[in-house]
């Protein structure tokens, strides 16, 4: 029994080092893509760069699994397997990126920071509640409305201010923030290991959008500065493509999709933080309060699931 206890503890303190490791990445995530569409950069360009440089970096990993797969052949599990990647590269590929950069043509990072991880949490434990019999408590329920209070008082004012055209970005945050909550769910449901999620995603996309960029846009990507392009690639593909993920999958082993989900009460900080050396962007009075309550909900919700 101690020793039971032992290793969930250990679990625990794993995952939470896991989901900071997260929450920084993803403002990191956050502020670059801002401040790379400032640059000129399209979000389909984004897209590619991220996919295209994960593969190269795990493509020995990937020769690797595969000749372990087909040394020891299971048809039907290689289908499933297939199948279910295919899925979670949907989820969690080009479209996410296209979508959630696509934001950052009509509203500003705080908008992006706080309304698309904002989704990501409120998404996921729903889901979680709905399809994996999580069900909320009283006290991350409270910690949930807060949430939606911080982000009206963030979204609302660009949403009524007439002639604004922030609320288009904000609703496409949001249906990031939904792929991405049904990627964290389905990676639990079945139980998915992170090496394979990272791959999955990789490499699927890669195959499937980086012919079509190519065919479509050839080598525009290359117009950008060298310096551009490596932030892109560093931030973007290796450390969110890849570590990020990879993290985030972990994370959900250990402590499940809604509580993994939850730390994204973090990156909205992180990235907003970042954002003012990238972007020269300072967020106004009324976002920095939506954002401490943002943060309050999350935490409160967080606390309640730690015990």
């Amino acid at each position: 029994m101690k020793d039971n206890l032992v290793v969930e503890k250990r679990q625990r303190i794993q995952g939470v080092m896991l989901g900071l490791v997260v929450a920084l990445i993803w403002g990191g995530y956050l502020a670059v893509s801002r401040h790379a569409i400032v640059d000129g950069f399209n979000e389909y360009e984004l897209a590619f760069l991220r996919y295209a440089s994960c593969s190269v970096v795990i493509l020995p990993l990937w020769l690797f699994r595969c000749h372990q797969y087909f040394n020891r052949p299971q048809e039907q599990t290689l289908v499933i397997l297939l199948g279910r990647s295919l899925v979670l590269a949907a989820l969690a590929g080009p479209l996410f990126v296209i979508v959630g950069a696509g934001g950052y043509h009509y509203a500003p990072l705080a908008h992006g920071a706080v309304i698309q991880l904002g989704s990501v949490t409120l998404g996921s434990a729903i889901l979680a509640a709905w399809c994996l019999n999580q069900r909320l408590g009283r006290s991350q329920f409270f910690g949930l409305l807060i949430l939606l209070a911080g982000l009206l008082s963030i979204a609302g004012p660009a949403i009524l201010e007439g002639g604004s055209n922030a609320w288009k970005g904000d609703l496409l945050f949001v249906f990031a923030g939904c792929l991405w909550s049904v990627f964290s769910t389905l990676l639990q449901r079945w139980k998915m290991t992170p090496i394979t999620a990272v791959m999955a995603v990789s490499f699927l996309s890669t195959l499937s959008y980086g012919s079509w960029f190519l065919t479509v846009y050839g080598t525009s990507w290359l117009k950008h500065s060298w310096d551009a392009l490596f932030e892109v690639v560093a931030v973007q593909g290796v450390a969110s493509g890849i570590l990020a993920v990879y993290a985030y999958a972990r994370c959900v082993q250990l402590l499940g999709s809604a509580n993994a989900a939850l730390f994204a009460a973090l990156a909205p900080a992180c990235a907003m933080l970042l954002g003012v050396p990238l972007t020269g962007e300072w967020p106004t009075l009324g976002q920095w309060s939506g954002l401490i309550v943002v943060s309050m909900g999350l935490l409160i919700a967080l606390r309640k699931n730690s015990k």
